[in-house]
């Protein structure tokens, strides 16, 4: 069985990128091959320009930060920290200085006396960083490092993060299923199905110019309109018919043929349409008021469901089972491929 192929991935020194994926996409298994806990059947892994295929996990120089941590029970924060130095054949002193700076980084000074099990889990994890850090790794991986954590202490690790890679310029590379925590930490995102690499961009750009469909879909809500393609004017433009209009549009991917969908994200859709705007009725389903917008979910016979973030004084009145007109702009459309 594979589980990863045709993957072909350069990752910048100094960046923060992240593998996103749904559960059994290969994320992780690419986090293993890279760090030397699995063997490639075929391809290289190459770091700094050298090959590590086939090099011990310890002959890599490699960082790891792991979901549930894993740090020594019965040791103190200093010498979790101070571990990998203390194999690694650093004296006394140095050990010393370097757990000091990274308790610093982690902004955990204070702490290195105390066990993990007197330790928030944000601070767990902020131990789990410090430690992959101590050694100067030259490459830092983290798989689904805030899993376990709460919501509200999920938000506040990843700004800590954020700060952290910032101040250290360590290359990164991250593992999560969430895309709330790709958009918000990451330079770049890399985005992963079924063992496949799908597409690789800042997160804007994935948001706003997706290349198919399951990129689309996974990454951020959307609508998707069908259409149909009529001609390919570059490699980033289509003239496309849909909704009883013919018109051009920003092309996302290969397409495979001429049946297509066009990608609507939930704030280019106006309740009130403007006058140019492409059409599309719908009946609402349901209006959800979340403070600085309100969320309407409406039902279409041409789309399926439609989303629609709007100002929470426009959706005002909006009736559960009320029919209205919806519209949005051309240009903010992308046309992909009408197959997965």
């Amino acid at each position: 069985m594979r589980a990863v192929g045709g993957v072909d991935l350069r990752v910048r020194r100094g960046e923060f990128l992240t593998l996103l994926g749904p559960s059994g996409s290969g994320k992780t298994t690419i986090l293993k091959l890279i760090a030397g806990f699995e063997r490639p059947t075929a391809g290289q892994i190459l770091l700094d320009g050298e090959d590590i295929s086939w090099l011990s996990p310890a002959e890599r120089g490699i960082g790891v930060v792991f979901q549930h941590y894993a740090l020594f029970p019965h040791m103190t924060v200093r010498d979790n920290i101070a571990y990998p130095l203390r194999r690694r054949g650093w004296t006394r002193e140095r050990r010393e200085q370097r757990v000091r700076e990274v308790l610093r980084l982690v902004r955990l000074e204070g702490f290195d006396a105390r066990y993990p099990r007197q330790l928030s889990g944000g601070q767990q994890q902020r131990v789990a960083v410090a430690r992959a850090l101590a050694f100067h790794p030259r490459l830092l991986l983290m798989d689904e490092p805030l899993g376990a954590l709460d919501r509200a202490l999920r938000v506040e690790m990843q700004e800590e993060l954020r700060r952290i890679h910032r101040e250290s310029e360590t290359t990164v590379v991250y593992v999560t299923h969430d895309q709330e925590e790709a958009l918000t930490l990451s330079d770049r995102v890399a985005i992963l199905w079924d063992g496949r690499l799908q597409q690789v961009g800042a997160p804007r750009d994935l948001y706003r110019v997706p290349a198919n469909r399951l990129v689309a879909t996974f990454f951020g809500e959307c609508t998707l309109v069908p259409a149909r393609v009529l001609m390919q004017e570059s490699e980033e433009a289509a003239v496309v018919a849909a909704l009883g209009r013919q018109f051009v549009t920003r092309l996302g991917g290969t397409l495979d043929g001429p049946d297509a969908v066009l990608v609507v994200r939930p704030g280019k859709i106006r309740l009130r349409p403007a006058p140019d705007d492409l059409l599309l009725p719908v009946t609402v389903q349901d209006v959800l008021y979340l403070g600085d917008l309100a969320r309407v979910v409406c039902q279409s016979d041409t789309a399926g469901q439609v989303l629609v973030s709007a100002d929470p004084d426009e959706a005002l009145g909006l009736g559960i089972r009320a029919s209205l007109t919806v519209g949005f702009a051309a240009a903010d459309t992308v046309v992909v491929s009408g197959t997965a």
